[in-house]
């Protein structure tokens, strides 16, 4: 007969348990990470959530603004080799729209902008994460004192 491990569980280790579940679900949302369950496997991921976006730091900004230099020749590069591919039609691409790279027509044109989007990310982590890095994108579609600010800011770097 195989028996259950709860039954040999001390009150006292089911309180400790506890305890250390609630001081980590605190910590959790305190910090802004939550674990999700893949329904596709049984593990957890971790995520960083973000429940109210706040405007950008300066720090925030003088980094954003520095990722955005560093990506600016690998973008006009891939753009100008995607241009000549189709003849002259460059959609709007967006890294983090799948779709977007897939609907290029060109299997060529698709791997430069794979390859582009592989090297900005690289690029990107070390100045933001890449959800803020989003985030302030978003943000500054949205918000044209921020684009300014950005924009300033780039001047400033240069």
């Amino acid at each position: 007969m195989i028996k259950s491990s709860l039954s040999r569980l001390c009150p006292h280790k089911i309180i400790a348990q506890s305890l250390i579940v609630a001081a980590l679900a605190a910590i959790g949302i305190v910090s802004g990470v939550t674990p999700e369950i893949s329904k596709d496997s049984h593990t957890l991921i971790f995520s960083s959530s973000v429940y109210a976006q706040t405007g950008p730091t300066e720090a925030e900004i003088t980094n954003y603004a520095s990722a955005v230099l560093a990506m600016e020749p690998l973008r006009q590069n891939a753009y100008n080799e995607i241009k000549k591919i189709m003849s002259g039609a460059v959609p709007n691409i967006e890294c983090y729209r799948i779709d977007s790279i897939n609907s290029l027509a060109s299997a060529e044109a698709r791997q430069i902008a794979e390859n582009y989007c592989k090297q900005a990310l690289a690029l990107v982590v070390n100045y933001l994460s890449p959800t803020r890095f989003n985030q302030i994108t978003q943000m500054a579609d949205n918000d044209p004192n921020l684009r300014q600010k950005i924009k300033d800011r780039m001047r400033q770097l240069q």
